[in-house]
């Protein structure tokens, strides 16, 4: 996880002193689990990073953390992969297993993982990958807010892809998969869409760090990307949805101006602050967001 801390300064105000408040014991199915699993992975290592974090909550969200693992296992189904139920659902889901996958990568550092289950994890994952690049999705995710944005389409590759660029060291022999799932990515995104436009111009980035994609192929989508940004005197954010559903508008909103940090922050330092600003403006009262994945991104 990369946190954006630096040049930052109070940038963050007292909302800090709340953060503590999100770690929460994870309780329920194999979806509803993970909203506290990976939150309080996240605010772990935020705090951490940010030289935050207290013993107490570090032994508790430790605790937290290898209670919710362990729960999570028991929705492993059979073939490696997750869902909300486990073995009784009639198929697994790729993205709630990538989902899984990336958690536990995330929770490494404090509890012990069982390598095999993420080894595995990978496979299936690896398995639903169709003939153009694409990834499909058999199984069923209940709780679409988990999602956020990313839950099918383009949007859904460049999640994945995202995970598989991120751990390419670890599984080299995933290399054409990569590769396959980039070149589907850049020829059939959809630059209206500005949530498929920033996850997969992420996505993209990291393919030019492993060398797997063109800079002027990334360089392209880029500029789009900055072509619709919404500027105030010091904000910058995205939107993708405005006039309908309000609730999800905002959380889409955050979701993908906190992916478009985690990419300009590697070019533009000034615009960077810019749109960490608004980010910050859209917190509530506890340090976090309206949603699961907007915390989680918006935090990283």
């Amino acid at each position: 996880i990369t946190v954006f801390a630096t040049v930052i300064g109070d940038l963050m105000g007292n909302v800090l002193n709340n953060l503590g408040s999100l770690i929460r014991m994870p309780y329920g199915c194999g979806e509803q689990l993970l909203y506290n699993l990976v939150r309080n992975i996240v605010v772990l290592i935020y705090l951490q990073t940010t030289n935050q974090l207290t013993t107490t909550i570090q032994t508790t969200a430790i605790s937290y953390i290898l209670s919710g693992y362990q729960s999570e296992l028991s929705y492993r189904r059979t073939d490696s992969s997750f869902s909300a139920f486990g073995n009784s659902d009639a198929k697994g889901s790729t993205w709630l297993t990538s989902y899984v996958m990336k958690s536990f990568i995330w929770a490494k550092p404090f509890i012990s993982i069982d390598q095999t289950v993420i080894d595995s994890g990978f496979s299936f994952i690896i398995s639903k990958q169709n003939t153009n690049g694409s990834f499909r999705e058999e199984g069923i995710v209940f709780h679409k807010d988990l999602q956020g944005g990313s839950g099918n389409g383009v949007a859904m590759t460049a999640y994945i892809v995202i995970l598989l660029l991120e751990n390419l060291q670890s599984y080299p022999q995933y290399t054409s998969n990569v590769n396959a799932a980039l070149t589907y990515i850049s020829t059939n995104l959809n630059p209206n869409d500005v949530y498929e436009l920033t996850i997969s111009a992420y996505a993209l980035y990291l393919g030019v760090q492993s060398n797997l994609v063109a800079q002027a192929t990334f360089q392209n989508v880029y500029n789009q990307l900055l072509s619709q940004r919404i500027e105030t005197v010091d904000q910058i954010h995205w939107e993708k949805y405005v006039l309908y559903y309000p609730y999800w508008s905002v959380s889409v909103n955050i979701e993908v101006t906190a992916y478009a940090l985690l990419l300009i922050q590697n070019f533009d330092l000034p615009m960077s602050i810019k749109i960490a600003t608004y980010l910050e403006s859209k917190r509530n009262s506890f340090g976090g967001y309206t949603s699961s994945q907007d915390t989680v991104v918006g935090l990283t």
